[in-house]
């Protein structure tokens, strides 16, 4: 009933997709460094809570995930706004919610940089002309 009108709203889609990553980025780190985990661990926490987010949307709507296409840079800008923020949290000692509010910025302008500019990643295996 709706998908005529979904199309219209990809972008506004995208917009909130961008966003959420930062947002479950940030949580997860949070929630990984409260339970005291290892930096690393805690950044590994934020991503795949931020990724396994998104993954789980596109799999009860049906759709390919996001996460799956090859090229997106979906990854690393959770990688980008969960590192962010255990540095702001760790090395800086900002507070959280400032902290949170920069690395969730940051996640969202570079997911959304990499839909406008369609910033990709490229395989390193050459590809032979039966994939093309």
């Amino acid at each position: 009933m709706f998908r005529n009108h979904l199309t219209r709203l990809q972008t506004a889609f995208l917009f909130a997709d961008a966003l959420g990553l930062g947002c479950y980025a940030v949580v997860g780190v949070e929630h990984a460094l409260n339970a005291q985990l290892p930096i690393v661990t805690a950044i590994m926490i934020g991503i795949v809570t931020a990724c396994g987010g998104g993954l789980l949307r596109d799999v009860l709507v049906s759709d390919e995930p996001l996460l799956f296409k090859p090229g997106q840079l979906y990854v690393l800008a959770a990688l980008i706004g969960a590192s962010l923020f255990t540095l702001l949290i760790l090395y800086f000692k900002m507070p959280a919610a400032t902290a949170a509010l920069l690395a969730i910025g940051c996640c969202f302008v570079f997911r959304m940089l990499a839909i406008a500019f369609d910033w990709k990643t490229v395989s390193v295996l050459p590809t032979s002309p039966e994939q093309s």
